[in-house]
């Protein structure tokens, strides 16, 4: 029995598992993962938003 999820559902599941091996994932990440799936951006779109989220957390450390 093959069992689907939806794009809703996807990026809960994958941040549950990052999460297990001691990550963090905000909100602000699901949700644009949400919109990759449901094709609102690009993936670069996508890569470009999760670095500058990423070194935003880094207060600086990369300016």
């Amino acid at each position: 029995m093959e069992s689907k999820i939806t794009t809703e559902q996807a990026p809960d599941n994958a941040a549950a598992s990052v999460e297990m091996e001691g990550f963090t994932v905000t909100e602000e990440t699901c949700e644009q993962c949400r919109r990759l799936l449901d094709g609102d951006i690009s993936f670069e779109d996508y890569i470009e938003m999760s670095l500058h989220e990423w070194v935003s957390q880094r207060n600086g450390v990369f300016d």
